[in-house]
């Protein structure tokens, strides 16, 4: 009976207290600069309570998102302290939203990180689709990051019955792809070329339909 009594009011004293657990903010963005692997978001939380507060757990959304803390984490009556989370880059571009889940003994907190992760080239559209007996140019946007220093140098088709022309104005570029106006219904595809910042071969497609 005691051991129920004592265990009861861990338990409320624990839910008391974590109430008192207050935030400076739960969620935070970073703008991402150009080839940044990975960045640190710090929260901020202070224990209001009479009683000394410990996060026992941290589930991720994903797995680009980790907590660098070592729990448990014990944060005293009256103390503040830093939550710190990693989120790694890899693999991703544009706005990418992930969460931790922090437990308590009795309560979960979430964790929102947002980072915008710059893209170096930007090609839109991917896909071209030119109508029975249309054949009409059309325009590919290709936008270069402010800081990089590759180059975009040449778009081809394989197929001479399709004409490429590339134009550049200082940081995007258009490509005009227009098929000859005798060509019959094909699926082909036009590859751009250049070099990253290390001299290294790139290599992009755009996929064409003409019916």
């Amino acid at each position: 009976m005691k051991l129920l009594l004592l265990s009861f009011f861990i338990l409320n004293t624990s839910m008391l207290a974590s109430n008192e657990l207050k935030w400076k903010k739960s969620s935070l963005f970073y703008q991402g600069k150009l080839n940044e692997k990975r960045t640190t978001f710090v929260f901020d939380v202070t224990n209001n309570g009479s009683s000394a507060q410990t996060f026992i757990s941290g589930k991720p959304s994903c797995s680009c998102i980790s907590v660098i803390n070592t729990f448990p984490i014990i944060i005293k009556a009256g103390k503040s302290a830093q939550i710190k989370l990693s989120f790694d880059f890899k693999g991703k571009n544009g706005r990418n939203t992930a969460k931790v889940y922090l437990k308590t003994l009795d309560e979960t907190f979430t964790l929102t990180a947002e980072v915008d992760i710059p893209t170096a080239v930007k090609i839109s559209p991917r896909f071209l689709i030119w109508p029975k007996n249309k054949r009409a140019t059309k325009s590919i946007t290709i936008t270069l990051h402010k800081n990089w220093t590759g180059q975009i140098s040449r778009a081809t088709s394989i197929n001479k019955n399709i004409s490429c022309q590339l134009k550049q104005n200082k940081n995007k570029l258009t490509l005009n792809i227009t098929p000859a106006a005798n060509m019959k219904s094909d699926r082909n595809f036009v590859i751009i070329n250049g070099k990253d910042e290390k001299g290294q071969e790139l290599e992009y497609k755009i996929d064409l339909i003409i019916k």
